[in-house]
């Protein structure tokens, strides 16, 4: 409001004040908080029960966005609460990707697919995500129990992982059911069942209902460590049924046999445990998870990079491996070959999977969009030096966030929140141009539990846990 004073002239900023007094009433915190919690709930239908609109648009996209327009106070509420850093940081974000817009010479090829207006569903995308994250803080401070959407979001990824331990036979026996996604595979061009090599015993690798095993692993892994979270309070009979989803989930994720999955959720495990350590000031245990998480840190691109000794705990063949292994290599020398002619703001939003794109060797078959794998590769082709700056400011000043509420003691929770957006943002970076719904949403929950904490710690005024009036 300082800054909508500062900006507005008299009549419009009174206006705007009636606006936002009537607008920011508790139906519109019960809306928009149940918004949330059923776009959480319904995160898994990222391929399949999708709308085809020129893209893909997924249920949560949706509702997401409806929960964005309910609850518009409670997104400007909840990013008012934020470190300052952290609105600059967003903003410069926004701010980068519109002059790359403006600026960037868009890239264009005949005859190939799904490239209309790429630039204006990307800035979208990004504007929804931004959006999220402060609603969920917002309604947080409102008093709407956040542990609806964590509950929500633990919901669905049990009717995943059952689905997708399902999906294992049935895949193999030719049950019913056993493919349901409508939306196109990672080529942007395909749709339905495309093969996804085999895993564990010789028999095909699941991804359940979306598009890649990597990208199911990603779901699976940073839900689950929410619902491991949520253990520490449940109640008896509650902990026996999360348990056993819990242990439906882990199957899911071993049957993925993605190997980035496992490392990633690895990695972040123990970062974690060694943040647990200092914070609880235990000397020893932090010494010698320390020195593990360095050899984990120092070994992990040594066990990407040689295929074959992620074969002998994944499953796959180390051929298939391999060819995962030089695609990415060869994809991210291709950034760095196309970023050079535009280093400052790049192509313009979307460009990346535009300028990546490729025509397989099949006479007359049309190009389709290729990939930068990652966030860090489209922002360099996108927005150029800029974009990824900005990315790294938004993402370090959210984890720093995070860290410092981490070290001053939370809740569970908070551990929990902060495990899940991490292995979200990891794995993220490692297919498609943009993060998807699942990102920002457990970023906005970590943002939530973690900007809370870090008040109670710091002694400053705590509202409520209860509907504003």
């Amino acid at each position: 409001m300082n800054v909508a004073a500062r900006v507005l002239p008299g009549p419009t900023l009174a206006s705007w004040r009636r606006l936002k007094r009537r607008w920011a009433r508790p139906w519109s915190l019960e809306a928009s908080g149940w918004l949330v919690a059923a776009a959480g709930a319904l995160l898994f239908l990222d391929s399949a029960g999708t709308v085809d609109v020129g893209f893909t648009l997924r249920p949560s996209d949706v509702l997401l966005g409806a929960a964005s327009v309910v609850g518009l106070p409670w997104v400007l509420r909840g990013w008012a609460r934020l470190p300052r850093i952290l609105q600059v940081s967003a903003a410069a974000l926004i701010a980068v990707y519109l002059l790359a817009t403006i600026f960037g010479p868009a890239t264009t090829r005949p005859g190939l697919a799904r490239t209309s207006h790429r630039e204006l569903v990307y800035l979208a995308y990004l504007l929804l995500g931004i959006t999220t994250i402060g609603l969920v803080v917002g309604i947080r401070a409102g008093g709407w129990p956040l542990r609806r959407i964590v509950w929500a979001l633990v919901a669905g990824l049990f009717v995943e992982a059952a689905y997708a331990a399902y999906q294992w036979p049935a895949q193999h026996y030719g049950w019913p059911l056993h493919d349901i996604n409508n939306a196109p595979n990672s080529d942007n061009f395909t749709t339905g069942h495309r093969f996804q090599g085999n895993g564990l015993f010789g028999w095909e690798r699941v991804r359940g209902t979306f598009k890649e095993p990597l990208v199911l692993g990603s779901y699976l892994a940073s839900v689950a460590a929410l619902a491991v979270a949520g253990l520490a309070r449940a109640r008896p009979r509650s902990r026996r049924a999360r348990i056993a989803g819990l242990i439906v989930a882990i199957v899911a994720v071993t049957l993925t046999s993605s190997s980035l999955t496992w490392g990633a959720t690895t990695l972040v495990a123990l970062l974690i445990a060694t943040t647990w350590a200092v914070a609880s000031g235990r000397p020893r245990p932090s010494t010698a998870l320390g020195a593990v998480l360095a050899i984990a840190v120092l070994t992990a691109p040594l066990v990407f990079t040689h295929a074959e000794v992620a074969s002998g705990i994944t499953g796959r063949s180390a051929v298939g491996l391999q060819t995962t292994v030089l695609s990415r290599r060869d994809a991210w020398q291709e950034v760095g070959r196309q970023w050079a002619p535009q280093p400052v703001l790049g192509h313009g939003p979307g460009q990346s999977s535009v300028l990546m794109a490729y025509r397989p060797d099949v006479p007359g078959a049309p190009v389709v969009l290729g990939s930068a794998y990652g966030v860090w590769g489209s922002a360099l082709l996108d927005a150029g030096i800029a974009g990824l700056a900005a990315w790294i400011l938004l993402l370090g000043s959210l984890f720093a966030l995070a860290l410092r509420a981490l070290l001053r003691g939370v809740r569970p929770l908070a551990w929990g929140a902060v495990s899940a957006a991490a292995i979200a943002v990891i794995l993220g970076d490692t297919f498609g141009d943009r993060f998807d719904p699942k990102v920002w949403l457990l970023l906005g929950v970590m943002a939530a539990t973690c900007e809370r904490a870090g008040r109670q710690a710091g002694g400053g005024r705590q509202e409520p846990d209860r509907p504003a009036h």
